[in-house]
């Protein structure tokens, strides 16, 4: 069976990545995985989307590669905070803001307090979004069921696969 790390480089086709996410997502360890690995950068490769069918229960698209022009990186920081940055040509649309890990294993909750927008180096926009400093000091009192968050399954020296509140997955990798 291919790795994850290795199905990053070899880029199989979706449904086969889906398939293997969903291998790694049954087979994943409880323990938890530590922030500490998470940090870095990040290049979103894949995503599935989960759709909910009325009396069907949720089910999953055999998901898409995104294309190379288009680079969508997560970067946590040792600070305890999240960029999500979408870069297209010379724009790039930067969202930051705290992460905290929930007391369940490998639940990485966070929000987006702060947009940056850019055309090449110069600086466009920058400011405060969704209550700003006002949203981040409440954020670690939040609970779970208010906040984004990633359950993060695997976390490897190559790549990180998780499943969003919404309950679609995404493979990134370095």
């Amino acid at each position: 069976m291919v790795s994850l790390e290795e199905a990053a480089i070899a880029r199989p086709h979706p449904s086969e990545l889906l398939t293997l996410v969903q291998q790694a997502e049954k087979q994943r360890d409880r323990r938890p995985l530590g922030y500490e690995r998470l940090i870095g950068t990040w290049r979103l490769l894949w995503v599935a989307n989960a759709r909910k069918r009325r009396g069907r229960g949720v089910q999953m698209g055999s998901g898409q590669y995104l294309p190379g022009w288009l680079g969508i990186t997560l970067t946590y920081t040792p600070a305890q905070r999240v960029e999500n940055r979408v870069q297209l040509g010379l724009w790039s649309l930067t969202l930051s803001g705290p992460v905290r890990c929930a007391a369940a294993p490998n639940i990485l909750a966070f929000d987006f307090t702060e947009l940056h927008l850019q055309w090449g180096n110069r600086t466009l926009y920058r400011g405060a979004m969704r209550g700003g400093s006002i949203a981040e000091a409440q954020f670690p009192e939040k609970p779970l069921r208010e906040q984004a968050f990633f359950v993060y399954f695997y976390v490897g020296t190559r790549a990180i696969a998780a499943r969003g509140r919404g309950g679609g997955l995404a493979l990134w990798h370095r």
